[in-house]
């Protein structure tokens, strides 16, 4: 899922270039976990082991809208539970994946501001490891963020009615996310549009503003002296 001000700019601002920079990071993000991670289960003479496969089947499905109909650029991606090996396909051993889900989660980030960086952006860290766009203010990020501020809103009730004692934050988040999920709708893309749009209005901004100050901060980060 990309950060908040990169859905933004490639949804809201339109910016195709932001979208394929998202798309080039998952799937050499998918690359990275296909040739490190990927492993199968193997028994011979009685003995099982787990070998390195470097291959795995992978569908994708590329997502705009959060269940709160916020921009939400995201690509789900469904790996199947197959993998070639010398001896035919077998399962895929996926404990890799699960202990190394943290690290995949910041090598996508890090080939997406690189991606980002490339093509003329500038970023600003945030809080652990995650960036933002600059140029993308704060009053917009939150605006588009309902989703957030509904588990977060979540996570406080079960706070406070003394829920799940002892639990760290980030299980307490995941329940607080299935607790407080909409049912999935299809809707009218244009009529969305129209209500991002109203929304900015209503804060004092507006795509063109948005997208001039984005120009604004790129240029300040060019070096004039090379």
């Amino acid at each position: 899922s990309a950060p908040k001000s990169v859905s933004v700019v490639g949804l809201l601002i339109k910016d195709e270039r932001v979208i394929k920079a998202h798309s080039d990071a998952v799937s050499r993000t998918l690359d990275h976990i296909e040739k490190n991670y990927t492993q199968a289960r193997v028994t011979k003479n009685g003995a099982t082991k787990k070998i390195n496969t470097c291959n795995m089947v992978t569908a994708k499905f590329v997502h705009h809208l959060s269940r709160d109909t916020d921009p939400q650029l995201h690509t789900h991606c469904v790996v199947l539970n197959m993998t070639k090996t010398g001896r035919g396909w077998r399962a895929v051993s996926n404990e890799n994946l699960y202990d190394h889900k943290i690290y995949i989660g910041q090598h996508y980030r890090n080939e997406l501001a690189q991606n980002l960086k490339e093509i003329g952006f500038q970023i600003h860290i945030t809080d652990k490891n995650f960036f933002e766009i600059k140029g993308v203010n704060e009053k917009v990020l939150k605006l588009f963020s309902q989703r957030r501020e509904k588990i977060s809103v979540k996570m406080q009730e079960m706070q406070e009615k003394g829920k799940y004692p002892g639990m760290n934050d980030q299980r307490r988040r995941e329940i607080a996310t299935k607790n407080s999920r909409k049912e999935k709708k299809i809707f009218d893309i244009a009529m969305v549009e129209q209500r991002w749009n109203e929304r900015l209005m209503s804060v004092g901004y507006t795509r063109e503003a948005i997208k001039n100050e984005i120009q604004r901060q790129s240029e300040k980060g060019v070096d004039r002296n090379n």
